[in-house]
């Protein structure tokens, strides 16, 4: 990127001295030519060590440590959502070949491929969460919330999960759900 990391770090900071910038870039490792930098890197990364961030100056890892759970909660329940809608639907195409429910479930994933996730990421904020005011923009929970119960709590927790994980599950049911009708025609067009 341009101006580099030590940059970004600095540029809140107005009459910086240059000095300060050199040593700056000395104390971190970037007055270094880029291939050292990356040999230092992997060294440290094979001994566990995979450095601080350039802005918080907190170690990566801790910074993934504090988000793992939030990460894993999010990708089984894609993941699981996926498998509950893709198996039925692959295997209920396949049975079903040609028909207009098989039609239905080609367009579905031919659209789950082909749309980039990202875009459906975006897409479905602007809808569920900006214009229909369903789902939260962001967060795994309400900032400063104080609430009355657990189940008030699992339920915030739900909301800011459920939009995440659709859209995450929406990629991946196509994917699957192809797979489960190819599989299935084949097993369907065997002479046993």
């Amino acid at each position: 990127a341009p101006g580099g990391p030590l940059n970004f770090m600095l540029e809140t900071q107005y009459d910086v001295d240059p000095e300060m910038i050199l040593y700056m870039k000395e104390l971190l490792g970037l007055d270094k030519p880029i291939h050292e930098q990356y040999i230092i890197w992997l060294k440290n990364l094979l001994m566990g060590n995979i450095g601080k961030s350039y802005i918080s100056q907190i170690p990566v890892a801790e910074l993934i440590g504090h988000y793992w759970l939030q990460t894993l909660k999010l990708a089984l329940t894609a993941l699981i959502l996926s498998l509950m809608v893709a198996v039925p639907l692959g295997v209920i195409s396949a049975v079903k070949k040609d028909s207009l429910f098989d039609n239905a479930s080609r367009l579905f994933a031919l659209l789950g491929v082909s749309l980039p996730w990202f875009w459906t990421g975006l897409m479905a904020i602007f809808i569920f969460s900006v214009r229909l005011d369903i789902f939260p923009v962001f967060g795994a929970r309400t900032i400063g919330q104080e609430y009355a119960s657990v189940f008030e709590a699992f339920k915030d927790q739900i909301m800011h999960l459920a939009l995440p994980a659709l859209v995450m599950a929406f990629g991946s049911t196509a994917l699957t759900t192809r797979l489960v009708r190819s599989s299935m025609l084949d097993v369907l067009n065997q002479e046993y």
